[in-house]
């Protein structure tokens, strides 16, 4: 029986190939015809004449049918931004909505137009599964949830709804949507005993998230604050306990090695637990650290136990969502509401509500830069209940050093290089392959003076800027990817003029990064895009220079600016060192947190 519907079942899955990809088949159509016709001439000795007719017939008729085709998608697009009338509705629209945008993932304007036309019912299934995937991938959870209802009521494609209910919990995630019901208990706080609330800790992974909860930790620890670290639920690397330079950290599953997730039942389960661990502590003090997450966990258990709760907002990942999308996708349409405003993805407008919300309900919040404030205050947030906490250095493990000379010459260098670098994580906000195009320019225009870029660190965008590096065809262009945390050290001795070259996204106008401050630390000449957060860093240290974001010229002049003046490299690299070491440690940031306890407890 199964051998007998075997082959109608490759008929059927055939013929939706067929609907759905119709100029393939077409092609492969005509290729086929001349292929059969030139076998038949060659068979029959006919002229080869009727060979190349058959072959310019196949030619024009998909040149016919594509044409057509581009002129409803032209009529179609001036419908959509011109206030043209829309084209009558016919088979030829719906096919061109298909293929010329669906296809093309120009889905933002093929959703308008479905909209427009009413045409869902006869849009083909195929289309609706990948309109519905490329609207989920963009963040667009709540109209990608709508096609894939649709789909889910047709014929065959019933497991669809399982597609339903994960945007439905991913929404319910970032919308804030929480049912959490926790017993009250009182209990009574350890005065001087505080609990950080975090994503992830160093025993999870070094990176710059678990390095400032760590260092902050233990320079509270210090000052005589009784630390414990937790992370979420899923995290701690199967440690039930740990003390790390006198701070305690703990795992939400009491050592055992369990599933770290994103849904509504994983967040129940770990703000329970965070409140079971909270209850046996008894802390003075919640101290969350983004995302919201985290905030939301720690009032949901700090109500629960009349613990005051803190929010460290470290940095807003809807912007650096944002700043991604327009990476991987460019400048695109976003989709139009009813009045024709662009709208913003749910990854991107129910995540801000959603960090507003838990900023708003906590007793107290603390940010990176002033640049972060404003956005916080904007949710509602007064000032008076905001205190800035900037990232910092060890000025014991990272000072001025001799330049590794055996690393230098293990890079294929010479003492002679001018050696410009970059250490930290490779994102697609980060501009490091505009950094790669500077130095590249710089090189072609200045043959004669050495000149090495030399990137260390990690990430995805590693092989696309590794290309970019190849192409260049310079061989003192290099990428190094990530490398052991006891060398990097050694690689920013190497470093002449460290480069900080952030792109013009809205992240980077907020958030200061860290490698800033470590780079001033070790006396380095410091170069950074004027994006309003590292620019108000230039402003205040008065110990770097910038050029304009995203503008790969203006970074080459500086830096040959730079290479031609040793004197003035040096006077910036001291001034940076003593600016850091007097204004940013990490001691000077622990005493702000725990001006912030003591604050607290007189309220």
């Amino acid at each position: 029986m199964e051998l007998v519907k075997l082959p109608r079942a490759l008929a059927g899955a055939g013929y939706r190939w067929f609907r759905s990809n119709p100029r393939q088949v077409l092609l492969g159509g005509a290729i086929v015809s001349v292929a059969s016709v030139a076998l038949v001439s060659e068979a029959l000795r006919l002229p080869a004449a009727i060979l190349s007719a058959t072959a310019f017939a196949g030619y024009a008729l998909l040149q016919i049918y594509g044409n057509a085709r581009r002129q409803v998608e032209t009529e179609l697009v001036r419908a959509l931004y011109q206030n043209n009338p829309l084209p009558t509705f016919s088979k030829r629209v719906l096919r061109t909505i298909e293929s010329n945008f669906i296809q093309k993932n120009r889905v933002f304007e093929a959703d308008r137009l479905i909209g427009l036309y009413d045409c869902l019912d006869q849009i083909r299934p195929a289309w609706i599964l990948k309109l519905a995937r490329s609207l989920s991938i963009r963040g667009y959870y709540r109209v990608s949830k709508n096609y894939y209802s649709h789909l889910a009521k047709r014929p065959r494609y019933a497991k669809v709804a399982t597609e339903v209910v994960t945007l439905q919990k991913r929404i319910d995630m970032i919308a804030s949507n929480f049912k959490v019901s926790l017993p009250k208990a009182k209990i009574k706080p350890i005065q001087g005993r505080v609990l950080h609330v975090v994503k992830q800790t160093v025993l999870d992974k070094q990176a710059g998230y678990t390095i400032r909860t760590h260092k902050i930790a233990r320079a509270q620890a210090e000052l005589g604050v009784d630390v414990h670290v937790v992370g979420q639920y899923g995290f701690g690397n199967g440690i039930a306990e740990k003390v790390v330079d006198g701070v305690t950290y703990h795992s939400l599953a009491n050592g055992r090695k369990v599933l770290h997730g994103s849904d509504m039942d994983w967040f129940n389960k770990n703000t329970k637990a965070l409140a079971a661990l909270a209850k046996e502590l008894r802390p003075e003090y919640l101290h969350a650290a983004s995302d919201f997450l985290n905030a939301a966990a720690a009032n949901f258990a700090g109500r629960s136990l009349g613990i005051k709760v803190i929010y460290e907002l470290r940095g807003f990942w809807e912007e650096t969502f944002m700043s991604s999308f327009t990476s991987r996708f460019g400048n695109d349409v976003k989709p139009l509401d009813d009045e024709g405003n662009e709208t913003l993805p749910d990854s991107y407008a129910l995540r801000q509500a959603s960090e507003a919300k838990w900023a708003l309900a906590s007793d107290y919040v603390l940010t990176l830069a002033p640049t972060m404030q404003e956005r916080i205050e904007s949710y509602g947030v007064p000032a008076s209940r905001i205190s800035l906490v900037p990232n910092a250095v060890d000025p014991e493990e990272f000072k001025p050093l001799v330049r590794d000379s055996a690393m230098v010459e293990r890079l294929g260098l010479t003492k002679d290089h001018l050696i410009i670098g970059y250490v930290s994580s490779l994102s697609s906000y980060e501009g490091v392959d505009l950094l790669i195009e500077a130095v590249a320019r710089l090189k072609r225009e200045n043959p004669k003076k050495k000149l090495a870029l030399v990137v260390v660190g990690g990430g995805k965008e590693l092989p696309r800027l590794r290309e970019l590096a190849a192409a260049t065809k310079f061989s003192e262009i290099m990428l190094l990817g990530q490398v052991p945390h006891n060398e990097v050290t050694s690689y920013y001795s190497i470093i002449d003029i460290f480069v900080v070259p952030r792109l013009p996204y809205e992240v980077c106008h907020l958030v200061t990064p860290l490698k800033p401050y470590e780079a001033m630390a070790m006396g380095k000449t410091l170069v950074m895009s004027d994006v309003r957060a590292l620019a108000a860093i230039a402003a205040e240290s008065k110990a770097a220079v910038t050029f304009e974001a995203g503008n790969p010229d203006s970074l080459k002049d500086l830096l040959l600016e730079l290479a031609n003046n040793p004197k003035l490299r040096k006077q910036l690299g001291d001034r940076a060192t003593k600016w850091v070491r007097k204004d940013r440690t990490w001691m000077q940031v622990a005493k702000v947190t725990v001006g912030v306890y003591a604050k607290l407890r007189k309220a």
